[in-house]
């Protein structure tokens, strides 16, 4: 028997095994063999026992062989262009970007620390450790992701190259002040030169390292150093010392003197190996099959010879054997190293086939299965087809794609992730963003589990969106204000009777920027203006333009006068400006009103217009005027001047003039003669559609009235301040701490000063009966001892008497510093916060504010009634002493200045005439309330974040409202989340729980067709985040119903590891692709997916990566590439017209060497692009025509510092670095073109001619 079988495999074989099986069938076929012969009858025939022990040599003999050749590989790697850098200064880099303070505890720990004489796996133990202490579990794990992919490498090379550039190498010194320009390597000098009055400014940026207790000065120290070395530690010390004492900026930038000749190792990209479209075979079946409903039998029986195996023609002569055949038959097909020839049909399903298998495999293991079958799928296509597919894994698939289609617009095939509700595109993304974006996340999830929240809760609140898009919120005035002098009435004049009152007119087509002629008042130009002003005249001319021109557009004046009422026009020029204007408005109508301010334009000179003026422009306008009447005391005409000054007032303007349009304030720069008309189009133009949907909708119908509907909309509010509303005036507290166990408040950090200060806070609210949460609270940071200081305080206490939704409480800023011999009102209104109740305790501060009896107490006497005040007034002078260090180091104020903390937003310094009103307040409140609050009350205080049983145990607080506001409004959202419906996830969708359910947890949902291009990179990317992260993960299956083609034709690897690797010696053991189960006999061609900004170039490879053949190499084939460059990219524009100054050149180097690279602006949305690497760069304009017509306007981007034309930019990080760059052409060179020759001698024919001369 079995030399039968032997026989009958030996006979029906067509390619000798002994040249085609790999190592590992060889084995399965011995194990297969021993199993046939073990179930026969007892070999009791000694010649039976030969023959066995013969096969077994022969089996074992080829498998030594195979062993040999087909263990055959490629690798490749990327190494940066600059030396190794200390993990140590990766790792501080990285805590500087967690929390600044952490780099400077990390610097005292580590400054005596030699990272020279231990090995790197050392350092990065000892990093580790240290780290431990202030970053959860999850955040240490990011760290290690950081560092393995060695991101902050470019930032040590940069400040390396900042000090070589400045030729620090000369000096051979381990450490190097700079100090105004002049460097040194000697403390005692060091101390010589600190002592200067001024010195040199030297260039800093966001990325430098600002000691903590340093000043705003202009005396900046700044230390290239390396911690370890030789006395890093005595600079450091004395340092920190002259920031402490003498108030200066001290700077610490890394500087390598001495480097292990090696490259960084890079990582976080892509290599494939595609095959060349000849290498696929695939054979034409003409009768083209499915193979659903068909069983495993009848699909394994598609293959009917593997490496010369006719399995077939096995299992008919030994149909008892089919189990051990089939075992034998998947065995070969899984470890062959060749890839066979499939028919059409056979692809049908493929993509089915692997999520079976995926879905059949153990739950831990699916993702390594998944990674395995989309990178390798060339080789498992063969071992796919046999794989009987779930018909309910298929309806399930199906019946989710279709929920896919029309909620996110994914169909088959397409490949998305989404991590905590954000989309990533991997097609576009890469890990570097990747993992900015979990950072980002997770310091809002840590904080908001610091707060008190369970993981289902922060996944709901990181869903609320309170960015409500602020930054591009215009924000109005109400114009519906007796104190604007109206120009005319669209809806009322004469003048416009022709034209249509029909609102759907809006929605009639028009030329672009055309305005409609409608009988409305839709727009509304309010002009706030000083008459007596040069600035003022474009305005007015432009007006009454308008106005004689019939343009659809409402216009008005507010004018900014002389308010006093005891001053006439006889004897004050805007007074008199005033009466006369209403007088030519009243008697002669608006169009010699807007003349006589014309007119009057013409006295304007460097003297200002005076009075005598005004009656001469009134006198040639009308003869008979009664000048004397006109302007007097009993002028009727004198009217407006106390409305126009409360408007004005309510406006928070303070430089004129200024232009209101639909109450939305105009940019500054764009009131003068030259952008004044075209910005109030543009507005029009911009603000039209939003009334043409209102229309379209029904919001607003004919019988509404215009102006009302757009005054009440939520952008609307009823005065203006720039502090409040500006986006860019935003500063927001990180009140999310923990409290000091030490009383060393001068170690403490900024937000566990906010900690310690809130958990003292006690409050001044108006007591009710109910306990409704206090929404808003107010810190009042201000001087009691100043007059301004008390009224900015009665103004906040005056507020809340009718706001029952708000708290405040005080912090002091007293200009000097309190002493223990005096007592002052500072001191007595916190002894009061804390020991009255709140019944007693606003009327005993409104009592002690009162501008007589401060001046009493500030004159010495001071006469306390109560007790516990008088008591507490003797035991605060540490709490006095904390409130300003929390003044100095966390809000950054200087002594006296005064500002409010709004729910953890910090609006101030005020200026020393700026006040803040009742309405001010109001103001910010309203606005709070309709950017976030609204969304956050709905989603906390109203039960809707916890319904649960959960609610008594996580009862919301006041000040866990003010955490989560300061919190989330913090981080906008720059991206919108998506909630990702399905119908099932039973059949078609792998689940793994996170491992730690106490602890934050990512949520992460892939969809992916598992043989797919994108499938090839998600993998691997969630098996990296799976290792490093505590998070849930469901991958939707998302297959391909029916494939035509091979759906993958190449090999992948994504270099992405969770940690660093170390050999045993302790050096880094860099990460590198590795591709094994390769095809021996197939043409291969290697590409490199890096990121997009990335330039990489093979500097060492012994083959032809074009053209990979294993079978002609003894081993394998390694290739190493460079990364050579790093691009600078950006877009240019012309800052006038807007278009891309086409063949605009622009150059790059350093200030040793001004021109390294150059480049040209596209006409194509002006991109261009220069290669640099990390360090300090200067962007210039080339020299020639570029330099000689244009001059850079603005240049913006991140470390971007502009003087006139020389531009210096800072690359630090391994991501893209785009430039937004605006130019303008020189005064005289206006009418010139770039791309023309403007010399009249310039030309082809005038070249031929001159060329002539020498014949």
């Amino acid at each position: 028997m079995p030399m039968r079988i032997v026989n009958n495999y030996i006979k029906y074989r067509r390619i000798s095994i002994f040249h085609q099986l790999p190592a590992r069938v060889l084995h399965g076929l011995v194990i297969i063999l021993v199993q046939f012969f073990y179930n026969m009858s007892f070999m009791e025939n000694l010649k039976m026992r030969l023959i066995i022990c013969l096969y077994f040599l022969i089996l074992c003999t080829i498998y030594i062989e195979a062993e040999k050749r087909v263990n055959k590989y490629v690798t490749t790697l990327i190494d940066a262009k600059w030396k190794e850098t200390p993990l140590a200064l990766e790792a501080a880099e990285y805590l500087n970007d967690e929390n600044p303070s952490y780099f400077w505890k990390f610097i005292d720990n580590f400054a005596n620390y030699n990272l020279r004489n231990v090995t790197e796996k050392d350092n990065y133990d000892a990093v580790i450790a240290f780290a431990e202490k202030y970053l959860s579990h999850s955040e240490l794990a990011l760290m290690k992701l950081a560092l393995s992919l060695r991101i902050y490498s470019a930032r040590i090379e940069m400040f390396t190259q900042m000090a070589e550039n400045k030729n620090m190498s000369f000096l051979d010194c381990y450490n190097i002040v700079d100090i105004g320009g002049v460097f040194t390597c000697s403390l005692e000098e060091l101390e010589k030169l600190a002592i200067q009055d001024t010195w040199i400014r030297p260039d800093i940026y966001s990325v430098d390292h600002r000691y903590h207790a340093s000043q705003q000065s202009d005396k900046i120290i700044i230390l290239y150093g390396q911690i370890g070395t030789p006395k890093f530690l005595d600079f450091h010390n004395k340092l920190k010392d002259l920031a402490e004492t003498n108030g200066i900026n001290y700077i610490l930038r890394h500087y390598l003197k001495d480097r292990i000749d090696k490259n960084v190792r890079l990582s976080g990209y892509g290599v494939e190996l595609q095959m060349k479209s000849t290498e696929y075979k695939a054979t034409d079946d003409s009768d083209i099959k499915d193979n659903t409903g068909k069983d495993s039998e009848t699909t394994t029986d598609s293959m009917e010879e593997i490496d010369g195996i006719n399995f077939v023609t096995l299992k008919n002569l030994y149909p008892n054997k089919q189990l051990e055949l089939d075992k034998l038959q998947t065995h070969l097909l899984e470890t062959s190293h060749e890839i066979g020839a499939l028919k059409v049909w056979q692809f049908q399903e493929l993509s089915y086939q692997a999520a079976e298998r995926i879905m059949n495999s153990p739950t831990n293991e699916a993702i390594n299965v998944l990674t395995d079958i989309s990178q390798n799928f060339p080789m498992q296509a063969k071992s796919l087809i046999r794989t009987k597919v779930n018909n309910e894994m298929k309806k399930e698939m199906k019946l989710n794609q279709a929920i896919f289609s029309t909620s996110l617009n994914i169909q088959p095939t397409d490949t998305a992730l989404f991590i905590n509700g954000l989309f990533f595109d991997l097609e576009a993304v890469d890990v570097l963003s990747l993992l900015e974006s979990l950072r980002s996340e997770l310091r809002i999830m840590e904080s908001l589990r610091k707060i008190g929240f369970s993981n289902k809760e922060i996944s709901s609140l990181l869903a609320l969106d309170l960015s409500t898009n602020m930054d591009k919120q215009e924000f109005a005035m109400d114009i519906r204000d007796s104190a604007i002098i109206w120009v005319n009435d669209i809806e009322q004049d004469s003048a416009y009777a022709r034209w249509s009152s029909s609102l759907t007119e809006l929605l009639r087509p028009t030329f672009p920027g055309m305005l409609r002629n409608i009988r409305r008042n839709l727009y509304n130009l309010v002009l706030i203006i000083d008459p007596l002003s040069g600035e003022s005249s474009p305005l007015i001319t432009l007006a009454q333009s308008l106005y004689l021109h019939s343009a659809p557009l409402r216009v008005g004046f507010v004018f900014v006068t002389n308010y006093d009422s005891s001053v006439t026009g006889l004897t004050d020029a805007s007074v008199a400006i005033n009466n006369a204007y209403h007088y030519f408005a009243e008697t002669k109508g608006s169009e010699h009103a807007l003349q006589f301010l014309i007119d009057l334009g013409n006295y304007i000179g460097p003297e200002g217009v005076d009075v005598e003026d005004i009656k001469k422009t009134i006198k040639m306008q009308d003869s008979s005027a009664n000048i004397n009447y006109i302007l007097g005391e009993e002028s009727e005409y004198d009217v407006g001047r106390h409305l126009a000054s409360d408007f004005v007032k309510r406006s928070g303007f303070r430089k004129f003039p200024q232009a209101l349009l639909n109450g939305v304030p105009l940019s500054s720069d764009q009131l003068n003669a030259n952008s004044f008309e075209e910005a109030v189009l543009s507005t029009i133009i911009s603000q039209t559609p939003a009334l043409q949907k209102a229309v379209y909708r029904g919001e607003i119908t004919e019988g509404d009235d215009v102006v009302d509907y757009i005054m009440n909309q939520p952008n609307v509010m009823p005065c203006l301040n720039e502090r409040i509303l500006k986006p860019e005036k935003h500063t927001w507290l990180n009140l999310i701490g923990t409290i000091p166990n030490d009383e060393d408040y001068n170690k403490w950090s900024p937000q566990d000063l906010s900690s310690w200060l809130m958990n003292k806070m006690r409050y001044i609210y108006v007591p009710r009966r109910t306990t409704v949460h206090h929404l808003y609270t107010f810190w009042i940071v201000t001087n009691l001892n100043e007059l301004k200081g008390r009224q900015l305080l009665r103004e906040a206490l005056e507020y809340i008497e009718s706001n029952a939704d708000v708290r405040i409480s005080i912090i002091v800023n007293p200009l000097v510093d309190t002493n223990d011999n005096t007592i002052d009102i500072n001191q007595i209104v916190l002894a009061a916060l804390h020991t009255l109740p709140v019944e007693k305790i606003m009327r005993f501060i409104r009592n002690i504010i009162k501008e007589d009896v401060a001046t009493v107490i500030l004159n010495g006497k001071v006469d306390i009634e109560e007790e516990a005040v008088k008591e507490r007034l003797k035991n605060q002078i540490d709490e006095l002493y904390i409130h300003r260090r929390y003044i100095k180091t966390v809000l950054n104020l200087e002594k006296g200045a005064r500002a409010i903390v709004c729910n953890g937003r910090l609006i101030g310094p005020l200026d020393d005439d700026e006040e803040f009103t009742n309405e001010d307040f109001s103001l910010l409140e309203r606005f709070t309330q309709s950017t976030y609050d609204d969304k956050l009350l709905k989603k906390l205080i109203k039960g809707q974040l916890l319904e649960n049983d959960e609610y008594e145990k996580n009862e919301i607080t006041d000040d866990m409202i003010m955490k989560i506001t300061s919190l989330l409004a913090s981080h906008p959202q720059t991206r919108s989340r998506f909630h990702v419906p399905f119908h099932g996830d039973d059949y078609s969708a792998i689940k793994i729980p996170a491992i730690n359910p106490d602890e934050v947890s990512f949520n992460l949902i892939a969809i992916v067709d598992p043989v797919s291009r994108g499938a090839q990179k998600l993998g691997p990317i969630l098996k990296t985040l799976q290792q490093s992260l505590n998070c849930n993960i469901k991958v939707f299956l998302n297959c391909l119903d029916k494939n035509s083609d091979m759906p993958l034709k190449s090999f992948y690897r994504f270099v992405f590891e969770p940690q660093l690797q170390f050999f045993p010696d302790g050096r880094i053991n860099g990460a590198m692709a590795k591709f094994t189960k390769l095809p021996t006999s197939s043409l291969l061609t290697q590409y490199i997916h890096a990121p997009e900004n990335w330039l990489v170039e093979v500097i060492r490879s012994v083959y032809d990566l074009d053209n990979i053949k294993l079978d002609n190499v003894a081993i394998g084939v390694h290739s190493e590439f460079e990364l050579e460059y790093l691009l600078l990219e950006g877009h240019c524009f012309e800052a006038v017209i807007g278009n891309p100054p086409r063949g605009l050149q622009i150059t790059l180097g350093t200030e040793k060497q001004p021109l390294m690279v150059d480049t040209i602006v596209m006409a194509n949305l002006g991109y261009f692009q220069l290669k640099a690497n990390p360090g300090e760069w200067v962007l210039r304009l080339r020299q020639g025509r570029s330099a000689e017509i244009y001059d850079f306007t603005t240049v913006g981007g991140q470390d971007v510092l502009q003087n006139d034309n020389d531009v210096k930019v800072v690359i630090s990080s391994l991501r893209s670095h785009v430039l937004k760059v605006k130019v303008s052409k020189k005064p005289d060179k206006v009418g010139m073109d770039l791309l023309s020759e403007d010399d009249k001698s310039s030309g082809l024919w005038n070249s031929i001619s001159s060329f002539s001369k020498f014949w």
